[in-house]
């Protein structure tokens, strides 16, 4: 039997990506104190375009 319009949605995949974040470019001019603590929000800022998504818990 065929799945009608209300069958089950097709399972989502894990898909696994590795990224190389280029930190230079992003914190030029950074104090160095404010390095660490920017390179964070840097890279969940990263994250968040990467998957389109706003729920990237660090």
């Amino acid at each position: 039997m065929s799945q009608g319009k209300g069958g089950a949605s097709r399972k989502e995949e894990v898909v696994t990506r590795e990224y190389t974040i280029n930190l230079h470019k992003r914190l030029h001019g950074c104090t160095f104190k404010k390095k660490a603590p920017n390179t964070i929000k840097e890279i969940r800022k990263f994250a968040q375009k990467a998957m389109c998504s706003e729920l990237i818990h660090g």
